[in-house]
């Protein structure tokens, strides 16, 4: 046989049949290289800014009750760390400059103003319930005051919360009654001077939150009016306070986000059905170094208005939706928020647009079948192996999907996907 015949016939099928070992072997071996050697993700700090008032609550509950996730592996968390802000404004900025990942309840007027400048930065995933019947604010005057009623105002200082929310919604609601704002002055002062100021004449009145208006009802001054923010839009609940999520961390840590959320979803659980409980909580968190003796810290904890808020997934609920829109609208009206397309912007904000979530699941249980009414929003991609779910997920459609199988995975899936669900 000839040289060049026999590099044809033997050599070269030899060579190519010991490529076609060694060559997978190789690129295996390379991507358990990478697989040890890859770059490790350092632990997560999220950080969560709040505004020490009663809204900030539900917050210190998550802490206190032991909510929030401890530091583990499988969520690269480090651990969640409390970050106090005194206005409105720097906590919107912090948050939407990643500074801060997650902000408790603070002005919605300053986060929408913050996102229509700069949109796709933020998500809210919670809003307050201010009514009448449960206001968290008051104007309060000296027991001896010659004010009886907001109507007599003239040529008075008016003492507000820091930030431009609470003077600028002051001023419309007084305009609103046809009272001349020029002629007043509006003092900014930190919750821990205003009934001080007060007391010593630098103000004439007080247009102040909780767990001041309480505090300073047990002092002895009264109430000139009822709360402010629930006469904007009642007869529905006022959601001028809102509670955010940065996007960035939201889409880079879903699982820890929506861990985060939940956590702040079971607090607000529980000071609804265990306000007796929750209120040992706020004398020991948000109280604490209040200038306060500890006697008034416990008739305040016990007597002050506690916020309510939306859980996630009410805050996506079409009532819920309608009043914010109804807000908003009004608030454009006022001109205290941007002249934008109130409908579509909430879209942005509440992440409605999301239409499908997932979560792995590496076998669908034997025998499941989805029910007639989720057949069109449940299904199991097994190639994938993903579990989908398209649209926002009920309370009922979670409770029927978790009754189909007590296999963990799969609950474990089904929790996730209603979760997420909310998170639009």
């Amino acid at each position: 046989m000839k040289p060049s015949k026999l590099i044809f016939v033997i050599i070269l099928p030899t060579i190519l049949g010991i490529a076609s070992i060694v060559v997978p072997l190789i690129t295996q071996w390379e991507q358990v290289q990478k697989f040890f050697y890859r770059e490790k993700k350092p632990p997560v700090v999220v950080k969560l800014g709040y505004l020490p008032i009663v809204t900030s609550l539900s917050t210190e509950v998550a802490f206190y009750k032991g909510f929030f996730p401890s530091p583990n592996k499988k969520l690269n968390l480090k651990r969640v760390e409390r970050i106090p802000f005194s206005t409105s404004e720097d906590l919107a900025n912090a948050l939407a400059l990643g500074e801060i990942q997650v902000a408790s309840l603070f002005s919605i007027v300053t986060m929408v103003t913050r996102e229509a400048n700069d949109p796709g930065r933020v998500r809210i995933f919670s809003v307050s319930n201010v009514r009448s019947d449960k206001p968290f604010d008051a104007i309060l005057v000296p027991e001896e005051s010659s004010i009886q009623k907001i109507e007599s105002l003239t040529n008075q200082r008016i003492g507000t919360f820091p930030g431009s929310t609470a003077t600028s919604i002051l001023k419309r609601f007084l305009e609103e009654r046809d009272l001349p704002t020029d002629n007043l002055k509006f003092v900014p002062i930190p919750p821990k001077y205003q009934l001080e100021y007060l007391q010593n004449g630098k103000i004439d009145l007080l247009f102040c939150y909780e767990p001041i208006v309480t505090l300073g009802l047990l002092k002895g001054y009264r109430k000139v009016n009822g709360s402010v923010y629930a006469s904007l839009s009642e007869p529905s609940p006022c959601p001028i306070g809102c509670m955010a999520i940065n996007r960035k961390f939201e889409n880079d840590h879903e699982t820890l986000a929506s861990e985060i959320i939940r956590a702040i979803d079971r607090a607000i659980m529980f000071i609804r059905e265990h306000p007796s409980e929750a209120r040992p909580i706020l004398k020991e968190t948000l109280l604490k170094e209040a200038q306060m003796s500890e006697e008034e810290k416990e008739k305040v904890a016990n007597l002050c208005i506690l916020a309510d808020y939306t859980l996630s997934i009410e805050t996506t609920a079409p009532g819920q939706i309608d009043s914010m829109q109804t807000f908003l609208k009004k608030l454009v009206d006022l001109k205290e928020i941007p002249n934008i397309n109130v409908q579509e912007f909430l879209k942005t904000l509440l992440g409605t647009s999301k239409e499908e979530v997932s979560e792995k699941l590496e076998k669908l249980p034997e025998g499941i079948q989805f029910p007639d009414s989720l057949k069109d929003k449940m299904r199991y991609d097994a190639e994938k192996k993903l579990l989908i779910f398209k649209g926002v997920m009920k309370e009922k459609e979670r409770i029927d999907l978790l009754k189909l199988s007590q296999e963990h995975p799969y609950q474990d899936a089904v929790e996730g996907l209603f979760h997420k669900s909310q998170i639009r």
